[in-house]
């Protein structure tokens, strides 16, 4: 049956979506706001220093976006019958699986789900399945741009997991080089946050130049986000990333950021902001006009896309599956789930790792 909502989403009034759907956040991870009813109290800097896990950023957020929006969206710990389900990949599991309720699994950067009828990429690098879609990763809610009035760059900051920042970047010698081009590293840890004591990640009101490099393999490598490029595009600060696939896969001229590989890169890059501010200039307004396609109604503009067309497509040719081709497809995802799970771990533990690569 179908259940479209209407309200207005950029300026016009269009169908949000066409089948019911349930968020699905388990009862030990849901916030407490969205259980006591009162979530249309949090600010965005409260939805920013929630959201630290993936089940934060690809499911909760975007249900609390669509609600906002006025969608009649749902959310449960467990898959529903005659829903969209959509959950994430760490948070489901054969055991609460209905086979019989059409489950969408959001990847992130974990195993492929193989409960799911569907999977939600959140970049487009991945082996592509008629199973899957590419959808941007939700925006960091509440990011506060770097403040303009700062006179020059002086502060690199790098935001994420402080255990996954390449430990070259860590040393004495590196922090003296800095030092000598006038510049100074700032690690606002994104555990931290998770712990309560961290620095807001969404914040770079006061950092001029975002640095994000790790050692991580071939293979983890190609299930990470852009998310770090974006942020620094819509924050108005030049990035210094890793050779990373998401990275490349955006990349369309060398203002969108410098690539770096090792300290000596970065302080050559550095050295070129600091000897040329029309090059900063430059690099400040690309990230502006690349940001465009990437603000909140730009990327959940593109989810209303993909659940209303491939995803409802699938959902409506599973629904007219028999019972049995829905038992035998539960049978199979349960007794290829671990393998699946066993090859990811193998991939992020083992073989090449992507700085290793760059500089042979």
């Amino acid at each position: 049956m179908s259940y479209a909502i209407r309200t207005i989403f950029n300026g016009s009034i269009v169908m949000i979506f066409k089948h019911k759907i349930n968020f699905v956040i388990p009862e030990d991870k849901v916030w407490p706001e969205i259980v006591a009813g009162t979530d249309d109290t949090l600010t965005e800097d409260d939805k920013a220093d929630r959201s630290v896990s993936s089940l934060d950023n690809f499911v909760i957020v975007p249900y609390l976006h669509f609600k906002q929006m006025g969608a009649e969206v749902e959310r449960s710990p467990d898959v529903r019958p005659g829903y969209i389900n959509i959950a994430n990949a760490r948070n489901i599991s054969v055991r609460r699986r209905n086979p019989f309720a059409f489950l969408v699994v959001t990847r992130g950067d974990a195993f492929f789900p193989e409960v799911a009828d569907f999977v939600i990429e959140h970049n487009d690098c991945r082996q592509k399945t008629d199973r899957a879609i590419y959808l941007p990763h939700p925006p960091l809610p509440g990011l506060i741009p770097r403040d303009t009035t700062r006179t020059e760059p002086r502060t690199i900051v790098y935001k994420g997991i402080r255990r996954n920042f390449d430990p070259m970047f860590l040393t004495d010698s590196f922090a003296a080089d800095l030092a000598r081009l006038g510049f100074e590293l700032r690690i606002d840890d994104f555990q931290g946050m998770a712990d309560g004591h961290g620095t807001a990640v969404h914040d770079f009101s006061d950092g001029d130049i975002a640095l994000a490099v790790r050692n991580i393999t071939v293979d983890d490598a190609e299930g990470k986000p852009a998310n770090k490029l974006v942020n620094a595009w819509r924050a108005g600060t030049p990035a210094l990333l890793g050779p990373e696939p998401a990275y490349q896969e955006l990349r369309r001229s060398e203002l969108d950021y410098f690539e770096v590989s090792t300290a000596e890169d970065v302080i050559a890059s550095l050295s070129a902001l600091r000897e040329k501010p029309e090059l900063y200039a430059a690099m400040v307004e690309n990230g502006h006009e690349r940001a465009v396609d990437f603000m909140p109604d730009a990327i959940y503009g593109k989810w209303i896309e993909g659940i209303n067309g491939p995803i409802t497509a699938r959902f409506e040719a599973w629904s007219r599956e028999s019972a049995l081709s829905k038992l035998l497809f539960a049978g199979r995802a349960a007794l290829q789930g671990k393998r699946s799970f066993d090859t990811y771990l193998a991939s992020v533990r083992d073989g090449p790792r992507i700085l290793d690569v760059s500089r042979a």
